[in-house]
């Protein structure tokens, strides 16, 4: 099974870093071999080029999508930077992937962690997911209430390349959709930046596709772990039953080092990662 690791590049020199800690962790700590590296570039950005060349990256320019910002990850429903795989990792640029996970590569469903938080609202979600008419699945707890089962983080999507090209263009109108509706934007309020995640919920219960939810090891949520457990210290990331695969980080980061949670196995995660950043990047 040929399985590509992907990820959209927006413009700015801290989006570029992450990018490069994102290409460096792949190959040096997870182990993958830079021909499954794949970016799509926002724009023409020279020096993500030079970069992506210069690591034996695939890498395809292109134009902003949705909202510009969070639905720029659609682009990569119709890439031909994926012509040869059978599988692709859908990703932020905001990883540190500490370890290989295609364990959880399955050519038969679509892999991903529920969200953190639940956002949007149950209430909300589910008013959209009756607005279109589309059967709802199973409530799920997340880290701090209940949402629906498959809606999925954006951070990391696993999927079989016959199922992307059976939601793509899916995925890509219930975003516009959502995006160019009134109603439903007055709905979302807020959380309306979670339009992406939305939009591929939909997307995959409409066609009835087959998910599988994976566990917090794999797209860990640096950005809330120190809120939540100094709201929860005897909660169930306290003492980590799981291995961390892949640091979701965020902004958390000052001085292009990752910052420490004061949670020892957290905190060990994250040491590897930045001995990374500063042995490759300084």
């Amino acid at each position: 099974m040929k399985i590509l690791y992907s990820c959209v590049l927006d413009a700015g020199d801290f989006p570029l870093w992450q990018f490069k800690v994102w290409v460096l962790s792949l190959k040096h700590l997870a182990g993958i071999p830079a021909d499954s590296l794949c970016v799509h570039i926002v724009g023409s950005n020279a020096e993500a080029r030079s970069f992506a060349a210069s690591e034996g990256v695939r890498f395809a320019l292109v134009e902003r999508f949705g909202d510009g910002r969070f639905c720029n990850k659609l682009v990569q429903c119709e890439s031909a930077l994926f012509q040869d795989a059978d599988y692709v990792f859908l990703t932020d640029c905001d990883m540190v992937w500490l370890d290989n996970i295609e364990d959880c590569a399955d050519l038969h469903a679509i892999s991903g962690k529920i969200v953190d938080m639940p956002y949007p609202p149950l209430e909300i979600l589910e008013a959209i997911f009756d607005a279109y008419g589309i059967a709802k699945p199973p409530v799920m707890e997340t880290l701090t209430g209940k949402s629906l089962a498959n809606n999925f983080n954006g951070g990391l999507y696993g999927i079989p390349i016959s199922l992307l090209d059976a939601i793509g263009p899916t995925w890509k109108k219930y975003a516009l959709d959502l995006l160019h509706s009134a109603k439903m934007m007055d709905l979302l309020g807020r959380y309306k930046k979670h339009v992406d995640q939305i939009a591929f919920s939909l997307a995959v219960n409409s066609a009835g596709l087959p998910t599988v939810n994976l566990s917090l090891g794999y797209n860990f949520p640096m950005h809330i772990i120190k809120k939540f457990l100094d709201a929860s210290p005897d909660s169930p990331l306290s003492a980590l039953p799981f291995s961390i695969k892949l640091l979701h980080y965020h902004g958390c980061v000052r001085d292009n080092r990752l910052l420490l949670t004061g949670n020892a196995s957290v905190d060990a995660a994250i040491g590897r990662a930045n001995a990374m950043i500063g042995e490759y990047l300084g």
